[in-house]
């Protein structure tokens, strides 16, 4: 499957394992999440469809509801449950990734 980062920190921090922005600075501190990370997105450009995402449980692959209706994510677990959330195309497969977001409903405030 195409990938396609719309956040260029998101993609920095795959492919380079850092990033200058500072909204992702805690990310790449932490070296086991851009591992985790890398190896969710590998396993989303290995699928060969957006139904296939939903059935690789590791993703957790799902449609997100409220003010995030009309896209995606898929999480990646760490000390805390983060997610990509994405936006798929509809004439052919390419997922965007759009942004991490920590906002999850079984983080602890």
């Amino acid at each position: 499957m195409d990938i396609v980062f719309e956040d260029n920190s998101l993609q920095e921090i795959y492919e380079y394992g850092d990033t200058k922005d500072r909204e992702y600075v805690k990310y790449v501190r932490d070296k086991k999440f851009v591992d985790k990370l890398r190896r969710q997105i590998d396993l989303v450009r290995g699928a060969s469809s957006y139904k296939e995402l939903k059935n690789i449980s590791p993703l957790h692959y799902e449609d997100l509801k409220h003010e995030y209706a009309g896209y995606t994510s898929f999480r990646i677990f760490n000390n805390r449950i983060e997610r990509v959330i994405c936006k798929e195309c509809d004439k052919y497969l390419k997922l965007t990734l759009l942004k991490l977001d920590d906002t999850h409903y079984e983080n602890e405030k």
